[in-house]
């Protein structure tokens, strides 16, 4: 009996052994466990700190754009004030200068009276007094220096007269510009995304923009028309790219995604821009995103010899094909 109890107490403490060896592996496993927990929380944590970060430049961003656009309108309305004043003290001088061609008219036909008025005393004293040589030598004398004076008058009233023409020419002019400023501001109140997006597609030659900058503005009236609508801000990225501002083309490709997470061609093109700023390692990962969306050129493009860009789209547009709705930076 003793011999049974000493093995059922070795039995016990080789349970006792394995149950305080199992004991310490979950012990391990367990703050491993904890370990990873604690990471993943600090991960997670750094990440929403980066989202806060990310929102608060665009809310500061979206300010700056507001200040902008408000100081333009207070500009152009400080303009048309300008312009209305000029015009205005335009139109007093040319007031003026009527006026002073009223009064020198009425002095030439003075002058005209008076000088038919001596040629007819001259003659009458010829034919009454024709010995008086010395008084009519003086009336032509008189009657030489009315015609001078009356010269002179002429000489002035037609440099009057241009002077006049040219400001009635220079008001016309000004009249014309203001009232085709004011009807392109009506025209770009009244025209759709769709219409300011054709206008820009005039300055798409198939591989870049002719005109970045008024496409710029073309498409800029577009999205403020349709915001959420991802082709406009592509768009808009590849006119900023050729005007040379990465940075703007960046966040119009970064809207793009946003607004259409599925937008492979965005993807591409925010690659091609960060290529183009030396970040190699962030633009291999939106060629990726970009080929998981159907467009694989990015990605052929870091795995092939460099080639003449654009070469496709320029056989495509000397052909006379239509170029695709949607674009991408080749």
């Amino acid at each position: 009996k003793d011999e049974s109890l000493q093995q059922e107490i070795q039995a016990k403490d080789r349970r006792i052994s394995e149950l305080s060896s199992e004991l310490e592996k979950q012990s391990r496993v367990r703050q491993e466990l904890e370990h990873e927990l604690k990471s993943k929380d600090e991960s997670l944590n750094q990440e929403l700190n980066g989202k806060d970060k990310r929102i608060s430049e665009l809310e500061n961003e979206l300010k700056q754009q507001s200040g902008f656009r408000e100081e333009l309108e207070q500009k152009l309305k400080s303009k048309d004030e300008s312009l209305q004043q000029e015009i205005q003290a335009k139109d007093r001088r040319i007031s003026e200068l009527s006026s002073e061609l009223e009064k020198q008219s009425r002095v030439r036909q003075e002058l005209e009276h008076e000088l038919k008025s001596k040629d007819e005393s001259l003659e009458q004293a010829a034919r009454d007094r024709s010995g008086l040589v010395s008084e009519l030598e003086s009336l032509k004398a008189d009657k030489e220096k009315l015609q001078e004076k009356v010269a002179s008058l002429d000489t002035r009233n037609k440099s009057l007269e241009r002077e006049k023409k040219d400001f009635l020419d220079k008001m016309e002019k000004m009249k014309k510009t203001n009232d085709h400023k004011e009807m392109q501001q009506e025209a770009g109140l009244k025209m759709s995304a769709n219409e300011w997006r054709k206008k820009s597609d005039k300055l798409w030659d198939g591989v870049s923009y002719i005109a970045p900058q008024q496409a710029i503005e073309f498409l800029s009236a577009a999205i403020e028309k349709e915001p959420e609508r991802a082709e406009l801000h592509n768009d808009r990225g590849l006119a900023n790219m050729d005007e040379f501002r990465m940075q703007d083309s960046i966040n119009d490709f970064t809207a793009a995604i946003n607004l259409k997470p599925d937008f492979g061609e965005a993807y591409h093109n925010r690659g091609v821009a960060l290529l183009k700023q030396g970040k190699a390692f962030a633009a291999r990962k939106d060629f990726q995103m970009a080929a998981e969306h159907g467009v694989w050129i990015g990605l052929n493009y870091l795995k092939t010899p460099r080639y003449s860009p654009g070469i496709l789209a320029k056989i495509i547009m000397a052909l006379g094909l239509k170029k695709p709705e949607l674009r991408w930076n080749q």
